[in-house]
């Protein structure tokens, strides 16, 4: 199964995101940010978040098709990261994109989180054994609106991108972003559609790296920083849409 990246969705979902974590000066403290401490905060807030929302049953949504990404954090060189693909140029759907790893749900995965890691562990050749996973953020609608995709949070730990076995296949190469330069407000843009009558949405755009991260995977991207870095990651999108009922504090 290949990898996905997805291209802009009808309607944006966005988290709401309460708390911050320990800062020490001027810097984030990176024990906390992937600690045990933050890892339940995080957690609370996703369910408390779920427990807020009326949400539709996915037959009457028009969502007939799951899938799922990972979002890996992990530490490269003691800085906590991001682990980004490059989807290879051989891919008959969206070629030389950046994604997260992850894909279509298959017969056999018991629920999101296992469609997450079986899918990494294709791409990547990812040793699911020191994975942690954190668990599932809100789903979001593919563009045409009959897929929905879940988005799951997990720590890798100390890493060396080196050691990934990619399937050349799928993916063409895997990099990190530091979380740090990703919350910089220097890195990041934003782009705002306005078809008629709607009005319009916005999309957030990551960049300071060798690639540029946009699309759904910049929407996770920006969901996943107000997640877990609320304290440091302080860009916000000037026209949000939001998606049913989901309410958000932090666009």
């Amino acid at each position: 199964m290949s990898s996905l990246t997805f291209r802009l969705p009808m309607k944006l979902q966005e988290l709401t995101v309460v708390g911050c974590i320990r800062r020490t000066g001027s810097s984030l403290d990176r024990v906390d940010l992937l600690s045990e401490s933050n890892k339940k905060r995080c957690k609370a807030q996703l369910q408390a978040l779920k427990s807020s929302l009326k949400t539709k049953k996915s037959e009457d949504s028009g969502v007939s098709k799951q899938a799922a990404v990972l979002i890996p954090m992990c530490f490269v060189d003691c800085q906590p990261s991001i682990v980004f693909t490059l989807r290879s140029n051989n891919l008959r759907n969206h070629a030389g994109q950046i994604s997260f790893p992850g894909g279509m749900v298959s017969e056999g995965d018991t629920d999101s989180v296992a469609t997450a890691l079986r899918e990494s562990e294709e791409e990547l050749g990812l040793d699911l054994g020191n994975v942690d996973v954190w668990g599932p953020m809100l789903p979001l609608p593919y563009r045409t609106g009959d897929v929905q995709i879940t988005p799951i949070l997990a720590n890798l730990g100390k890493i060396d991108v080196e050691n990934f076995e990619l399937n050349y296949d799928e993916v063409d190469c895997v990099f990190t972003r530091d979380i740090l330069s990703l919350c910089s407000a220097k890195n990041f843009a934003q782009t705002t559609y306005s078809p008629p009558p709607a009005g319009g949405y916005t999309t957030p755009i990551f960049l300071g790296g060798n690639y540029k991260i946009w699309g759904l995977t910049a929407i996770i991207l920006h969901q996943t920083l107000n997640l877990i870095a609320p304290g440091l990651y302080t860009n916000r999108l000037v026209h949000p849409r939001t998606i049913g009922k989901a309410t958000q504090l932090h666009n």
